[in-house]
C-alpha cells in the first residue's frame, strides 16, 4: 500500500537534514584538514620569520571557531533529524494500527452476512459488498455497481417505493425495516428489508443513502403462508356449499399469494375429461381471450398442466412459461402477461376430483414450503368438499323427508324411549285436532291413547325395545286412538325402532281406518246383496272378457264361477243376436246405460231363457270407464204366461 502524502513530506524532510548535516560535517573536516595543510605548508617556507607562530596560533583560532560553527550547525540538524526520526517511528505506528483497522474493516465489509451498501439520491451504487451483490444475483460487488444506473426502475419491482423511501429520508435521518420486493439479475423476484441511513453535506442536502440489506424471503412466505391458511379456513368454514366455496377459495389464494389469474377445472369422470368451471383475475389482466377458449375445452389426463396435475396427482410448477409453451393454455397465458405457473390437485375420497391452476407475472421459483402449504390445503379442502357433499346430501335428505312428513297423508309420530313426542307432522295435527308445538313433549300414550287402553299399550312399547317375538315393532296392528276431543276412532300402526346418539327413537306410521271401516262394511254388505241375490249380476272388461259371476248367474245360467270367469261373454249370447253385444259395449263406453232391455240367452245346457237386461258402465279411479256390469233377471215364466 503507497504511504500517505503527509507521510512521504516528513520522509523527505528527514532525508535532507540528514543530507545537509552530513555536508556540514564534510565541510568542516575538509575546512579544518585544508586550513591545516595550508598553515603547516606556510610556516614551513617562513622558518626564518618572526611571527610565524603567532600566524599559527591565528590559524587555530579559526579553525577552532569554524570548527564550533559547524560543530553547533551539524548539532542541530541531527537533532531535529532524531525529531523527525521519532516522529516517523510513531507515524509508521499510527499507520499500522490504521492499516490494521482498515483490513478489519474491509473484511466485516467484505465478509457481512447482510448486504451493504451506499448509493446516490438518483440511483447509482457508490459501494456494496458481496453478500449485497449475491442478494441481488450478482457474483462481485464490481457487477452489481456496473449494471445498477437507476435503481428505483431496474432493482424494485414497485418503482414506487423508491420514491417513498427517498420521500422518508428527506424528512428523517433513518428508515428502518423498510420491506418491498425486488427483480434478481436472474429474473427471481425476492423480498428483502432495508435499515437506511441519509449521508447530508453542510448544507443538510442528502448526498448518500447507506445502509443494510437482509434477504427475508422465508420469513414473508412463512407470513403468506399463515395469512393463506386463516383465509382459507374462513372461506371453507363460511361458504355453505361447494359451488360457493370454489370462487372465493380461488380468489383468496390469488390475492394471498399476488398470482394474478387462476382457474378451477372440475373432473367430469364419467367423460374422462376436465372442463373450466371457474376463472378469477385481477382487473388490470385482460383474460377475454383465456376465458373464451376455456369455455368449452376439454382436457383429458396429462393435456396441459391441468391435465398433468389431474394425471399423476401430485402438484406442478412451471417457472418458466416459455419453456413449457407446448402445454395447451401456456401461449394464452404468455399473451396475458403470465410468466410462472402452479397447478395443484384436489382429491375427494382419494381419486382427484378438482384441478386449481394459478398464474403470475413474475419468474417465481418453487417454494418448498409454499408448496407443502398448499398442497395441506388442497388436502384440507379435499376433506372439507368430501364433507359438504355429504351435509348437501344430508340437507337433500332432511329436505326431502321434511317434505315428506308434510305432504304424508298418513300420520307420522315419533317419540323417544320414554314415550315424550319429538315429531308430530301435519296429517297427524289435522287428525288427532292437536297443534305440533302442543304435542311436542307429551307423553304419546297419555295424549293419543284412550285412558282404557293405555296400560296395554305401554306393555306393548315396553316390548317395541327387546327381541321378544310379541313385539309390535315391524307389524301393521290396529288399535283405537283418541283425538283431542275424546272421541276414539280406529287406526292402522307400524312402529319402525332407530338409535340416535345411543338412544332408542321410535317413529309411529298410523293411518285412520274409520272411513275405511265403513267401506269395508258397506262392501261386504253389497258382496252380501250381491251374493244373495236372484239375478244374475256379472261383470266383464270393455273387451268382453267375464270377470265376475255372482250365485244367481249360476243358478240361472248353469255355469260355475270357476267354469265362467275369464271366458268371453258372447258364449251366453245366441248365434242370431251376436251384433246385440257389441252395440252394447259401445253404448256402455260412452257412459250411457241399457235399462230392462228384454232379449235371449242361452244356458249352459243349450236351452234358450228370456231375460230382462240392465247393463251399465264400470267407473274406476277418476271416473274412468273400465267395464261393464250387466244384471240378467229370468223372465222366461212371465214371458211363457203371456
Amino acid at each position: 500500500m503507497p504511504l500517505p502524502a503527509t507521510d512521504q513530506t516528513a520522509l523527505h524532510r528527514r532525508k535532507r537534514f540528514d543530507v545537509v548535516g552530513c555536508a556540514l560535517l564534510a565541510l568542516f573536516v575538509g575546512v579544518i584538514v585544508a586550513g591545516l595543510f595550508y598553515m603547516q605548508r606556510m610556516a614551513g617556507g617562513q622558518e626564518q620569520a618572526a611571527d610565524a607562530q603567532s600566524l599559527l596560533h591565528a590559524g587555530y583560532a579559526g579553525a577552532g571557531i569554524l570548527l564550533l560553527l559547524v560543530s553547533s550547525s551539524a548539532f542541530y540538524f541531527y537533532r531535529r533529524s532524531q525529531m523527525e526520526r521519532a516522529a516517523a517511528r510513531e507515524r509508521d505506528v499510527l499507520l499500522g494500527q490504521l492499516r490494521e483497522a482498515e483490513m478489519k474493516y474491509r473484511s466485516i465489509f467484505d465478509n457481512a452476512m447482510e448486504g451493504i451498501f451506499q448509493t446516490t439520491p438518483d440511483g447509482r451504487f457508490v459501494t456494496a459488498n458481496q453478500a449485497l451483490a449475491e442478494i441481488y444475483g450478482f457474483k462481485t460487488p464490481e457487477e452489481l455497481m456496473s449494471h445498477y444506473t437507476d435503481i428505483g426502475g431496474q432493482l424494485y419491482v414497485d418503482p414506487a417505493q423508491r420514491e417513498v423511501l427517498i420521500d422518508a429520508l428527506k424528512e428523517t435521518d433513518e428508515v428502518s425495516n423498510f420491506e418491498f420486493e425486488i427483480l434478481r439479475a436472474d429474473g427471481r423476484t425476492v423480498w428483502v428489508r432495508q435499515n437506511v441511513r441519509a449521508v447530508r453535506d453542510e448544507s443538510g442536502a442528502l448526498v448518500f443513502l447507506e445502509g443494510t440489506v437482509a434477504d427475508v424471503s422465508d420469513i414473508w412466505w412463512g407470513e403468506q403462508r399463515r395469512r393463506l391458511q386463516y383465509a382459507t379456513a374462513k372461506v371453507l368454514g363460511e361458504a355453505a356449499s361447494v359451488e360457493e366455496a370454489r370462487p372465493l377459495l380461488l380468489r383468496t389464494i390469488c390475492e394471498t399469494l399476488e398470482w394474478d389469474m387462476g382457474a378451477v377445472w372440475e373432473v367430469d369422470a364419467s367423460a374422462g375429461v376436465l372442463r373450466c368451471v371457474e376463472v378469477w383475475h385481477v382487473p388490470e389482466v385482460d383474460v377475454a381471450e383465456f376465458e373464451e377458449t376455456n369455455a368449452d375445452a376439454e382436457y383429458r389426463p396429462g393435456e396441459g398442466l391441468a391435465g398433468e396435475v389431474w394425471s399423476s396427482g401430485e402438484p406442478r410448477w412451471i417457472v418458466d412459461l416459455k419453456s413449457a409453451e407446448a402445454y395447451a393454455n401456456a401461449p394464452i397465458a404468455l399473451r396475458c402477461g403470465m410468466c410462472s405457473a402452479y397447478g395443484v390437485p384436489i382429491a375427494v375420497g382419494g381419486t382427484v376430483s378438482l384441478v386449481l391452476e394459478f398464474f403470475s407475472p413474475k419468474l417465481s421459483l418453487p417454494e418448498p414450503e409454499l408448496l407443502q402449504t398448499l398442497s395441506g390445503i388442497a388436502g384440507q379442502l379435499g376433506q372439507i368438499i368430501e364433507r359438504k357433499h355429504a351435509e348437501e346430501a344430508l340437507r337433500k335428505s332432511e329436505m326431502r323427508k321434511a317434505a315428506i312428513l308434510h305432504s304424508a297423508l298418513d300420520c307420522i309420530v315419533s317419540f323417544d324411549e320414554e314415550g315424550r313426542i319429538t315429531e308430530f307432522n301435519p296429517a297427524a295435527e289435522r287428525t288427532f285436532g292437536y297443534r305440533a308445538e302442543d304435542a311436542l313433549g307429551q307423553d304419546m300414550t297419555s295424549l293419543l291413547i284412550p285412558e282404557g287402553r293405555r296400560e296395554a299399550h305401554r306393555r306393548g312399547l315396553a316390548l317395541a325395545d327387546s327381541s321378544n317375538a310379541n313385539s309390535p315393532l315391524g307389524r301393521r296392528m290396529e288399535l283405537v286412538a283418541m283425538r283431542s276431543d275424546g272421541s276414539e276412532f280406529p287406526v292402522e300402526i307400524f312402529i319402525s325402532r332407530q338409535v340416535a346418539d345411543g338412544h332408542p327413537m321410535f317413529t309411529a306410521f298410523l293411518r285412520d281406518v274409520s272411513e275405511r271401516r265403513e267401506a269395508e262394511i258397506t262392501t261386504s254388505e253389497l258382496a252380501a246383496v250381491v251374493a244373495n241375490s236372484n239375478d244374475a249380476i256379472v261383470a266383464c272388461t270393455l273387451d268382453g272378457m267375464i270377470r265376475s259371476w255372482n250365485a244367481g248367474a249360476s243358478r240361472i245360467f248353469g255355469y260355475s264361477e270357476e267354469e265362467i270367469v275369464g271366458r268371453p261373454f258372447d258364449m251366453l249370447i245366441p248365434p242370431e243376436r251376436l251384433d246385440e253385444f257389441p252395440q252394447t259395449l259401445t253404448l256402455v263406453q260412452r257412459g250411457e246405460s241399457l235399462v230392462n232391455y228384454e232379449t235371449v240367452r242361452i244356458r249352459k245346457d243349450g236351452k234358450k231363457i228370456s231375460v230382462s237386461l240392465t247393463e251399465s258402465p264400470i267407473r274406476g279411479e277418476a271416473g274412468r270407464i273400465t267395464g261393464l256390469s250387466s244384471i240378467a233377471r229370468d223372465i222366461t215364466e212371465r214371458k211363457r204366461l203371456e
